[in-house]
């Protein structure tokens, strides 16, 4: 990623942008449910409504 090389480096960037996703898949539950998609399992959607 952009000539960085250390491995350190390389796992927190894979982290950030994880952690990135899953913030915008939360984020956007209301409206993708509106468009008949779900992207968190079914089983906690049941728990935590």
């Amino acid at each position: 990623v952009m000539g960085v090389r250390d491995e350190r480096a390389l796992q927190n960037a894979a982290h950030l942008g994880m952690a990135m996703q899953i913030t915008n898949i939360c984020r956007d539950v209301e409206e993708d449910w509106g468009r008949d998609r779900l992207y968190i399992p079914e089983e906690l959607l049941a728990r935590y409504g």
